[in-house]
């Protein structure tokens, strides 16, 4: 279920960064994502993310696009 008033917020914990949500709509909370990860590449030779309590992302590229545009490699993938 979408929550039109999500509070997204990431923390971290042994090298792996996790981004709850709240059940933000995925489009915009996606960005938010990559960008929080792009961000933290810059300065760690890689960055593992795991986004949790997200709705649907839709098209992934956007995000992978985002990073490389940024000068950066990401993977991505998403259960449904």
């Amino acid at each position: 279920e979408i929550n039109a008033a999500a509070k997204p917020r990431i923390e971290t914990r042994h090298g792996v960064m996790h981004y709850y949500a709240d059940g933000a709509l995925g489009q915009s909370a996606g960005i938010e994502a990559i960008d929080a990860a792009v961000e933290q590449a810059r300065s760690t030779a890689s960055v593992t993310m795991i986004v949790h309590e997200i709705g649907h992302l839709a098209a992934l590229g956007m995000f992978v696009l985002r990073a490389a545009d940024a000068g950066m490699l990401a993977f991505l993938t998403q259960s449904t």
